[in-house]
């Protein structure tokens, strides 16, 4: 058996799953409906597009090497799915960027950012901790599933190298 063929395969497959992950994030933000999850919920649906100055956009990154691979992104990108909870005041760099962006003026950050210290944001209000596209695509069942896939390709390639051996041989 060659290993080149294996650590092929599995590049390919790490890769595939990771580009998934990264198209889900990406279509998220752009406030893309996915069938059957939670985005077909009314209470997430006013949320729509969160792509504001395309800073988190551009940080999505997938990362593969050998045999093993990422998806990294900007750090704040957990706020961006999961929404703030109450407490200390959002960078207001941030809330300006995002007023800028959403044709607000400079002015609306302050109280933006007190707000959302005071109440949290609305996504956050509306249960976005609980359920949200960062859980679907860490969720256990999608690593199973992935861990299947895996296997099931593993074994028909070495079942067709075997094969391609034993053919080559008698």
């Amino acid at each position: 058996m060659e290993e080149k063929k294996i650590s092929d395969l599995a590049y390919e497959l790490l890769s595939e799953f990771l580009e998934g992950v990264k198209q889900e994030l990406l279509d998220e933000l752009d406030g893309k409906r996915r069938a059957g999850e939670f985005r077909d919920d009314k209470e997430f649906t006013q949320f729509g597009n969160r792509n504001a100055t395309g800073k988190t956009r551009n940080s999505i990154k997938v990362n593969i090497g050998p045999m093993k691979g990422n998806v990294t992104a900007a750090e704040h990108i957990f706020y961006t799915f999961t929404g703030r909870a109450p407490g200390k005041r959002p960078p207001l760099s941030n809330i300006i960027d995002w007023c800028v962006a959403k044709g607000l003026p400079r002015g609306a950050a302050w109280p933006i950012a007190k707000k959302i210290a005071e109440s949290g944001t609305a996504l956050y209000r509306a249960g976005a901790r609980e359920k949200n596209v960062l859980l679907d695509v860490t969720s256990r069942e999608r690593i199973e599933a992935f861990k299947e896939k895996i296997k099931e390709r593993f074994i028909t390639q070495i079942r067709s190298e075997i094969i391609e051996d034993i053919n080559t041989k008698f």
